[in-house]
Order: structure tokens, then C-alpha cells, then sequence
């Protein structure tokens, strides 16, 4: 015998669905953001000033998040797993920038 899978039925397991997403509990911090951008400003194409933006815009980025303390605590241990899978260049930006993860290692 096969079950028939009606309108009805799908319209009721998505309310239920819906419904069980709604009572469960999220991880939000009040008031803090959940998505910080930071705004690139450099126009020197020099590796230093690079460099240093990248770094800037990392430090800027945490800090608007609501620092690392909302992330880290003492004593945790935490994994960061760049996108390092492509034999590219930083400037091409389909790898993680390595000065963007010595800051937030240094961050952390």
C-alpha cells in the first residue's frame, strides 16, 4: 500500500517545520551584529601597504563584531581553516590573504 502525499500533507509538515525553527533556541548575542564590513581604503598597490590594509581590515572587522572575547575565550582551542586550495596569488583573492590569518592566529 503506498501513501499518497497530498497538499494537505505537505502544507501541514511544513507548518510544523516552520513552527519547530521558530522554538528553536539561536545563539544570538543582543546587540551584537552579526556581519561586520570593513571598507577598503588603500590606494598604494605597494606588498606593504597591502599588507597593512589587510591586516587593518581583519583587526576593524573583529572589533565590529564585538571583539574576539565574543568568540574566544582563555584557554579554548580554536581551529582556523583557510582557503588555501589553489596555486593562486593573495592579490587574485581566490585564496585566503596569509596576513588575514596571522592576524586573527595573533587575534586569537
Amino acid at each position: 500500500m503506498t501513501h499518497r502525499f497530498t497538499r494537505r500533507s505537505f502544507l501541514e509538515t511544513a507548518a510544523l517545520g516552520t513552527a519547530a525553527c521558530g522554538l528553536a533556541p539561536f545563539p544570538i548575542v543582543q546587540g551584537q551584529p552579526a556581519l561586520a564590513i570593513a571598507t577598503y581604503r588603500s590606494p598604494e598597490e605597494s606588498d606593504e601597504a597591502i599588507r597593512e590594509e589587510a591586516i587593518r581590515l581583519t583587526v576593524e572587522s573583529i572589533k565590529a563584531l564585538g571583539g574576539m572575547d565574543r568568540f574566544v575565550d582563555n584557554g579554548d582551542v580554536v581551529f582556523i581553516k583557510p582557503n588555501i586550495g589553489w596555486d593562486k596569488m593573495p592579490a587574485q583573492a581566490a585564496c585566503t590573504n596569509p596576513d588575514v590569518v596571522a592576524t586573527l592566529v595573533r587575534l586569537c
